[in-house]
């Protein structure tokens, strides 16, 4: 009990630092960027995931492809602030798995405060099993390690995992220039998102004006950023749009124990944006 009550201080004294001094309702009407959070909204996207033997250029060959959905799908107060919950399914040829978010909208950020599903565990890779080893750890599947190396979540399922404290997803005001650390050392490593730019993302849903946003890593913790794992996210005012993860020097094991230098790329693409009908904050 008494590691709950801190960690439900610590959560209630973060909450009071982001919703302190200014009102956090946000409204459409809103010049400024804020994502979407609203009961209704709904996103599709195609995903794929591509590997490339390090002797062998940049030839990428696709290892598997599905779809991701998520939506908005309920709304809560929590304390000054709003909570939101995204429920997704990732739907592959192989395999169906759901996974549910929970952010806070704040006047100076979005913010990630919990998550549940996020992977099926780390361990040893069973006899004959495809595994895949990332960064010195073994995954059920490259789903379940990118998942782990884009946003630092820990693999767990069938239990809620809470950001202690929450984490910051996107910085407001976003614009170029705009830096802020996603992750501190030990949780389980640093992660910084830095907004570099603005682009035109072009998709079969239309055309989106997007904030590119470049995270890094530290993995080692040499207190240096990674040259080996890199992503990027292009978001714009409809939400997600693009986004990207590239990693080099890892090991695939197509389940026959073959261990080879492996690339791998794993890409999100928005396909379709629903947008609700119901006004935000209603």
């Amino acid at each position: 009990m008494k590691t709950l009550s801190r960690r439900t201080l610590r959560l209630w004294l973060t909450l009071f630092i982001l919703g302190c001094g200014s009102d956090p309702i946000q409204t459409e009407q809103n010049d400024e960027f804020r994502y979407p959070m609203v009961v209704g909204n709904s996103w599709r996207y195609s995903q794929t995931y591509a590997i490339a033997d390090t002797s062998a250029g940049t030839a990428w060959h696709v290892t598997d492809s599905g779809y991701v959905r998520t939506g908005v799908t309920a709304m809560e107060t929590w304390g000054p602030l709003y909570k939101f919950r995204l429920d997704m399914q990732y739907l592959t040829d192989q395999d169906t798995t759901n996974s549910t978010d929970w952010y806070l909208q704040s006047t100076n950020g979005l913010y990630s405060f919990a998550y549940e599903n996020a992977g099926s565990g780390l361990g040893n890779p069973a006899p004959g099993q495809p595994q895949c080893l990332i960064g010195g750890k073994w995954f059920v599947s490259i789903e379940d390690g990118v998942r782990y190396f884009i946003e630092g979540r820990r693999p767990v399922r069938d239990e809620v995992h809470y950001e202690d404290p929450p984490k910051q997803t996107y910085s407001y005001t976003l614009e170029v220039g705009a830096k802020w650390i996603f992750r501190s050392y030990d949780e389980p490593f640093w992660i910084q998102k830095t907004c570099i730019g603005r682009e035109i993302v072009t998709t079969v849903d239309g055309n989106y004006d997007c904030f590119v946003i470049k995270i890094e890593y530290d993995m080692d913790e040499d207190r240096s950023p990674d040259t080996d794992f890199i992503g990027y996210e292009w978001v714009a005012r409809e939400g997600l749009v693009k986004r990207q993860f590239l990693g080099e020097g890892l090991v695939w094991d197509e389940g026959q124990h073959d261990y080879l230098l492996k690339k791998l790329k794993n890409e999100l693409l928005l396909l379709s944006y629903h947008k609700s009908v119901v006004t935000p904050f209603e």
